[in-house]
């Protein structure tokens, strides 16, 4: 089990890391222009030009998987089955009536004060 896991991290790595990238178009800051008057309350006149991504062109690998059979030695390993008792949690859960309902109330608040108490 550990060497499929390790098989299929290898495969999923070669994958991603085997794409072939070229960059078709460079990145481009905004171009802005900014006019101020100087010694004044500034009146601000701003022309901007819109900025460009670069654009990728990815082209990933085809990747097929196949399966072989590989002969390696692996420990024979004999089980012998017991019976045995053991202590298992249960969780018993029933509807209080109303009585039991208030009474369980009244022991939940009482200890809510004593665990308040300094």
């Amino acid at each position: 089990m550990k060497h499929i896991l390790l098989a299929l991290l290898m495969l999923v790595g070669m994958s991603v890391a085997g794409c072939r990238v070229e960059q078709t178009q460079e990145g481009e800051l905004p171009s802005i222009d900014v006019e101020v008057e100087e010694w004044e309350v500034p009146e601000v006149d701003v022309d901007a030009d819109p900025g460009a991504l670069p654009e990728f062109e990815v082209e990933p690998l085809d990747v097929d998987t196949e399966v072989r059979d590989v002969e390696i030695e692996v420990p024979s390993v004999e089980i012998e089955m017991q019976e045995q008792t053991i202590p298992v949690p249960e969780v018993v859960m029933e509807y209080l009536g109303e009585e039991e309902a208030a009474a369980e109330e009244e022991v939940v608040a009482e200890e809510e004060a004593e665990v308040e108490a300094p």
